[in-house]
């Protein structure tokens, strides 16, 4: 490093020296002005000193990587929303001149917009400006319009302008009037867009048709949508979906206005869809509309996470063809995706030990239905709900099966049990899920397999998990 001229060194202190000696005789004014053009000297220095920090001598593109990873990223499907600090990475901008240049001519560093709390419109415009022609990720979230003018603004002029750049798009409103507002910026075709999301929070704020008449009004500008997850908001059953990966569905009913606009199933939804790898279905969704003559078949589906209402008949899986490598989570007693917070309109609880989970062949039985309903085979799964089914299984499953039992209201003593395993001998694998699962459960499912009335019981059981699901099991 070359030595500081002896020339600066001199005329520092040639000044402290002459600004000691006049002290006396300064005006006021003058010393102000004096110590602005100090400031400027530390600034200065403040400059060459940061040229000589480690991380200034990175090249410019390792700082790009480093400001990519610091911005927060949000996956495509059902992603977490962004919070009161999701722009506290912008905070590089005022290190220092280079990284506020830098930051600036990169446009992948822009293009997550977030319309979630309705900051200043320049803000947003902003990170359009920057973004140039980069692909758009944009999260849009109300409570009452009235309150989100700058969020609606920024909003309007990114369907309006930028319609060729929105890759993904996250609506959450709380009203019908206002999902209809949002509906209405749509003037222009979104050719690439490929994630969707729309969530309609308060499914007791629809006062009129007007909310469905702008869902309807989107039909055919949404042509490339691949990835969808809506709530409450049935945007699929007004526009034409055709070859999704990724669907997430909760709480669409649209019985009321079917007839008038014609509504689409779930089942034409996923027949239109046979490339899903993804499908997250609530309570409401899991056991409607997808009743037909035959399996639908989704011969990639990887994950299925299904909400399983305990107190009646679940038809999801029965009415599903899913290859045996499909992870299968059930939800249990779930009335819906948690939208509380603006920040986070979709929240899946997920029972991350589900048993399910194997990539095994699987019985899923509900002994707490006793009628006889019919059984549905598929690759990998069997469904049956009601216990005088359970005999006709014998001698057809897999010798590696796994019996899942949900639930266990009606098997209330020994010999419940020893009625129920007697039909199932070559299971190796028993599951036992409930809500209440107490002692008394356990040591009469131990009792008859002991027992000598059980001794032909699951002769080739080889492992046994018991799960209980409320704060007062065992």
């Amino acid at each position: 490093m070359a030595a500081v001229p002896q020339e600066h060194l001199d005329a520092l202190e040639t000044l402290r020296s002459s600004i000691l000696e006049a002290s006396h005789d300064l005006r006021l004014g003058q010393i102000h002005l004096m110590e602005r053009q100090t400031r400027r000297v530390f600034a200065a220095l403040k400059y060459a000193r940061n040229l000589h920090v480690a991380v200034n001598r990175l090249p410019s593109e390792i700082l790009e990587r480093i400001f990519l990873l610091v911005r927060p990223h949000y996956d495509d499907f059902v992603p977490r929303w962004p919070d009161r600090k999701s722009l506290q990475w912008t905070a590089i901008e005022g290190v220092c001149t280079r990284w506020r240049n830098i930051a600036r001519n990169l446009p992948s560093l822009w293009t997550i917009i977030d319309l979630c709390r309705d900051d200043p419109a320049h803000v947003g415009r902003a990170f359009l400006a920057r973004s140039v022609d980069a692909p758009l990720t944009v999260f849009f979230a109300s409570l009452n319009l009235e309150d989100s003018e700058n969020d609606i603004y920024v909003l309007e002029e990114i369907l309006l302008a930028h319609a060729h750049r929105v890759e993904a798009l996250h609506i959450a409103v709380n009203s019908d009037d206002d999902l209809h507002a949002v509906c209405v910026l749509f003037r222009h075709t979104l050719p690439h867009l490929r994630s969707l999301s729309m969530f309609f929070r308060d499914h007791h704020n629809y006062r009129s048709t007007e909310w469905a008449d702008g869902l309807a009004s989107l039909d055919g500008m949404l042509p490339s949508v691949r990835k969808l997850a809506v709530q409450r908001c049935p945007i699929w059953q007004f526009c034409t979906f055709s070859g999704l990966t990724h669907l997430a569905l909760c709480g669409s009913n649209t019985s009321t206005y079917r007839e008038k606009y014609k509504a689409k199933t779930l089942r034409q939804l996923l027949d239109c869809s046979p490339s899903l790898v993804e499908l997250i279905l609530d309570e409401y969704a899991s056991d409607r509309g997808l009743s037909g003559d035959c399996a639908i078949s989704l011969p990639r589906l990887r994950t299925l996470q299904a909400a399983w209402d305990l107190d009646k008949e679940q038809g999801c899986l029965q009415f599903l063809g899913i290859p045996e490598t499909c992870k299968f989570t059930p939800h249990f007693g779930i009335e819906g995706f948690a939208t509380s917070a603006p920040g986070s309109p979709l929240n899946l609880h997920i029972l991350v030990h589900s048993p399910l989970l194997r990539h095994i062949h699987t019985v899923q039985i509900s002994p707490d239905l006793t009628q006889t309903r019919r059984i549905s085979i598929h690759p990998g799964t069997f469904f049956i709900s009601g216990i005088q089914d359970f005999a006709h299984l014998a001698g057809i499953v897999d010798p590696a099966v796994q019996l899942v039992i949900c639930d266990t209201y009606h098997i209330t003593d020994e010999d419940g049990w020893i009625s129920l395993l007697s039909t199932m001998p070559r299971i190796r694998s028993l599951v036992v899920l409930s809500y209440e699962l107490s002692y008394w459960d356990i040591e009469t499912l131990f009792a008859a397999l002991c027992s000598p009335a059980g001794a032909n019981l699951c002769t080739a059981l080889e492992s046994l998990h018991l799960r209980g699901f409320q704060d007062n099991c065992f």
